[in-house]
């Protein structure tokens, strides 16, 4: 079957769009590809390559006309596949994702129609304008999309997702997704869809970055508040730690007191105050026991601080802590970010019956220079988590912890995962 060599610039541009769609889709879903699995990420490449595939052969089979009337189909339904298969997103904000995508995808086909329609060549057209979409979408959609779809309560993102429900009706209704038409005619119909798109991209981009504006202001106000309390409480329980080992160093500094005391109790006959002497020593000591964890003497502190919390309540502590470069970070960041997750994980395991089954486990480590943390502890209680995948808890006055570790990790523009399986908790980022 011969196709003309039109027809296969309509192809061609038929895959740019669908590549550029699914590259628009990647970044606005937030999607991090190399934090997959190595079978997702094979799974997930196997699946787009055979998806353009095919979408290539049912064209040159179709038509371009016939293949607009599937487009549903075979492009719109197996794209939003892939999408469930990269994003952590689920229910009405995936739906108020892809959905928001086909707004974004109509300006780039409405701007390169007229490239099309004066010069008659598609992929001229096509190319341009998706990159103009690619780019305005990255710098300045794709940071207040990711506040609706990590923040938004679920009943304001189904009040969002209607103007994009109703943009795709229209879109649908007046269009059948001829482009192949459309695009070569510039009539009545076709500045009547323009400015329909034009309103309706206005209002919703109004709309999303006003939604961004207020819930910074809501967040900055709330994390100040929680932060401070955190810092206090943190701060406080870290100078106890240095006091305590100020005094265990004036006890070593002053042990020859401390024998001469003793021996005078001895001589004098009083063995029962020489050993309550030498446990007082023991307690400083105990109290006041540093262990090198790490190469930061912060980080140590805190470490330690919970080593002797979670030996009282026989849990398994155990660090592996190789990463020594943290000048990058604020000293405070990384112990909000360390003690708020030590603090969970110890919650957790004190509901633990079984004393055998507690354990929390901490590995801090550099990749790629990134530093990497990942904090694993056992649990009683099946964690609840959220449509973004962050637990969250029916008590009042809990949950602010986790969102302290969000915000520290989302103010470096790292990745992070909180996962439970078997009765193991995971918490992984990397910043």
């Amino acid at each position: 079957m011969a196709i003309h060599l039109e027809h296969w610039d309509w192809i061609l541009s038929s895959v740019i769009i669908i590549i550029f769609a699914s590259i628009t889709m990647y970044y606005l879903a937030d999607v991090h590809f190399s934090t997959f699995s190595p079978k997702k990420k094979i799974f997930s490449i196997i699946y787009f390559i055979t998806y353009l595939t095919f979408n290539v052969i049912i064209q040159i089979i179709l038509g371009p006309e016939l293949y607009g009337d599937f487009y549903i189909l075979f492009a719109q339904i197996p794209l939003y596949i892939l999408l469930t298969i990269l994003t952590r997103y689920r229910g009405i904000k995936l739906v108020f994702l892809y959905l928001s995508i086909t707004i974004f995808s109509s300006a780039a086909i409405f701007l390169s129609s007229f490239i099309i329609f004066f010069t008659k060549m598609p992929l001229v057209g096509i190319i341009p304008s998706y990159s103009l979409m690619l780019f305005v979408c990255y710098h300045y959609l794709r940071k207040p999309f990711y506040y609706i779809l990590e923040y938004a309560e679920t009943k304001l993102t189904f009040w969002l997702t209607l103007i994009p429900i109703l943009y795709y009706i229209y879109n649908y209704s007046t269009t059948k997704y001829q482009y192949f038409t459309i695009t070569t005619n510039i009539n009545r119909d076709f500045w009547l869809r323009g400015t329909t798109l034009v309103i309706v991209l206005i209002s919703y981009c109004t709309i999303i970055l006003f939604f961004r504006i207020i819930r910074a202001k809501s967040d900055s106000d709330m994390v100040q508040e929680m932060i401070s309390q955190q810092l206090h409480d943190a701060t406080a329980q870290i100078e106890q730690l240095r006091f305590a080992e100020k005094q265990a160093a004036l006890y070593r500094h002053d042990m020859r007191h401390h024998f001469n005391y003793i021996n005078s109790c001895i001589i004098q006959n009083n063995p029962e105050e020489a050993t309550k002497y030498i446990q007082q020593i023991f307690d400083v000591f105990d109290d006041s026991k540093i262990i090198p964890f790490s190469s930061n003497e912060s980080l140590n502190l805190i470490f330690s601080s919970f080593y002797k919390e979670a030996t009282e309540h026989q849990i398994h502590f155990t660090v592996n802590a190789t990463a020594n470069d943290f000048i990058r970070f604020s000293v405070l960041d990384l112990c909000k970010l360390l003690y708020n997750g030590i603090e969970n994980a110890l919650n957790a395991c004190k509901q633990v019956e079984n004393p055998r089954e507690r354990f929390i486990h901490i590995e801090l480590y550099e990749k790629n220079n990134k530093l990497c943390c990942e904090i694993r502890n056992s649990y009683a209680i099946e964690p609840h988590f959220n449509e973004s995948g962050i637990p969250i808890s029916t008590r009042n006055n809990h949950g602010i912890g986790v969102k302290s570790m969000v915000y520290v990790v989302n103010k470096y523009h790292g990745v992070y995962k909180f996962s439970a399986k078997d009765n193991q908790f995971t918490f992984q980022m990397c910043i």
